[in-house]
């Protein structure tokens, strides 16, 4: 009998022996019959239930590989998540249990949500009065921008900025610096553009900043008028062709032109390089004449006396007569409309007789 024991006991691997007490029975495997809702946006962050059997202790949720926030065993029938973000499209939903895992394939849709919206970008530099979407050679400006999605919060959007010139400090976040090339073909534009994304779709949005070379082109404008003026070869609204409209000056000057056309003739004359100060907002000392931009350029005339009376009647000059008028010519511009443009011409200095060396009116205002 003892024999025969013995080899029931070997043969019965997994049955009690002697005075030991049989295992107990496998757990068993969990099962996923349903989830609700059945789609969500791409972005996540859907509340879902997730229905089945034989769900107890903790449980670890994924839907298309990514895992659910928050999975709680409701009971043995139901758990609870919150859905992460995933590319649109079908995906299964895998609920492990104690090391063991039920799949439903395809049972949750990810859905591209509703995109962001692009309220605003803005452009701005840092000087004083300085035009918005306006940047100089080389300048850097602070560039921001405001987005909101429908199912995204503010701070998991994403921000992504180009240019086809100059340098962004850094290419995300919702306010970057750009800092404008040193080199470019100047007055120019360059198109900053935003890509907005919200995990499953993006946005585009642009400003467009004009790139300037304030000083020299205020300066070739402001010199280009003196030497037009000097030569008298064109027509008076030609020569005052870059006054602004805006700008009561512009009158003031095609007057002085008219007047100098018809009282001097111009025998030999000189311009000097400008110098070039630009303060948006600013005053031009002269006149206490505005201007985002002051240029003064040193000048030297030579004339003869051709009418001695200007349009007025006023008489200026002794037909015949030659004079000097030697000075400084200041030009105040302004920035309106996008680009540079004068706005006043006032001459800084003295008109003498060649000959006799005595004090003669203005030869120009």
């Amino acid at each position: 009998m003892k024999r025969q024991l013995l080899v029931l006991c070997a043969m019965a691997l997994t049955a009690g022996c002697g005075g030991d007490s049989p295992a107990g029975p496998s757990p068993t495997a969990p099962r996923v019959t349903s989830i609700a809702p059945a789609s969500g946006p791409a972005s996540g962050g859907t509340a879902v239930t997730i229905g089945g059997s034989n769900f107890s202790g903790s449980a670890v949720v994924s839907i298309g590989g990514v895992a659910a926030s928050s999975a709680t065993v409701v009971s043995a029938t139901t758990i609870t998540a919150v859905t992460g973000a995933r590319s649109a499209g079908p995906a299964d939903v895998v609920v492990t249990l104690g090391g063991r895992s039920a799949t439903l394939p395809s049972a949750f849709t990810y859905v591209a949500g509703q995109p962001p919206v692009i309220q605003s970008i803005t452009a701005q530099g840092t000087r004083t009065r300085e035009p918005a979407r306006f940047a100089d050679l080389n300048e850097e400006i602070q560039v921001s921008a405001t987005a909101t999605d429908a199912d995204t919060p503010a701070g998991d959007l994403t921000y992504a900025w180009s240019a086809p010139a100059g340098t962004f400090s850094s290419a995300t976040g919702a306010r970057v610096r750009w800092r404008a090339p040193q080199s470019f073909d100047t007055p120019g534009t360059v198109t900053l553009t935003l890509r907005v994304g919200d995990g499953g779709s993006q946005v585009t949005g642009t400003v467009v900043v004009r790139v300037h070379d304030s000083v020299n082109e205020v300066g070739d404008m402001a010199r280009t008028f003196l030497e037009d003026f000097s030569r008298q070869e064109r027509s008076p609204e030609d020569v005052v062709r870059n006054f602004a409209d805006s700008c009561s000056g512009k009158a003031a000057e095609l007057l002085d032109v008219r007047n100098n056309q018809r009282t001097f003739e111009i025998l030999s004359w000189s311009v000097g390089d400008p110098d070039v100060t630009v303060r948006f907002g600013g005053v031009c000392p002269h006149r206490n004449r505005g201007g985002d931009a002051c240029a003064l350029l040193e000048v030297d005339w030579r004339s003869r006396c051709i009418n001695e009376t200007r349009l007025n009647g006023d008489k200026v000059c002794d037909l015949g007569q030659t004079s000097r008028a030697t000075g400084v010519d200041q030009v105040a511009a302004r920035y309106l409309s996008g680009r540079w443009w004068l706005c006043n011409s006032d001459f800084i200095g003295s008109t003498t007789d060649t000959l006799t060396g005595t004090t003669l009116p203005s030869f120009k205002h």
